[in-house]
């Protein structure tokens, strides 16, 4: 089983539930509207997210009668995160840098994972 289409779908209005509940509580978008208390509500999706994500994580090890290398999933998991985060980690931060809402230091605390360890953060 390599995929479930429908929690694949609910995984994506989760997604975007938390985007479009972000811009409302960052005040970017226009509150007045009739919808407003609706999506404020939605600050739940994180959590829905992370269900259903660990769901579809765990399946190749439940899934009885095979064997699956722990070895083999984190390479795929580290190969599929870390090139994407280092990307964000590149461009934002040059931002950050540039407008000053950032440190240099910040930036090699994200480099290494070291955030909950520097004192600029």
């Amino acid at each position: 089983m390599n995929e479930i289409p429908e929690i694949t779908g609910m995984r994506g209005y989760a997604s975007l539930s938390v985007v479009i509940f972000h811009f409302f509580a960052l005040g970017l978008s226009i509150r007045i509207l009739p919808v407003s208390s609706m999506i404020t509500s939605w600050d739940s999706g994180v959590d829905f997210f992370f269900v259903l994500s660990g769901f579809l994580l765990s399946i190749p090890f439940l899934q009885s009668g095979k064997s699956y290398s722990l070895k083999k999933y984190y390479l795929k998991r580290i190969f599929r995160i870390l090139p994407v985060y280092y990307l964000n980690l590149v461009v934002i931060g040059m931002i950050l840098i540039i407008t000053n809402y950032a440190t240099i230091q910040q930036l090699v605390a994200g480099l290494f994972f070291a955030q909950s360890f520097s004192q600029t953060t």
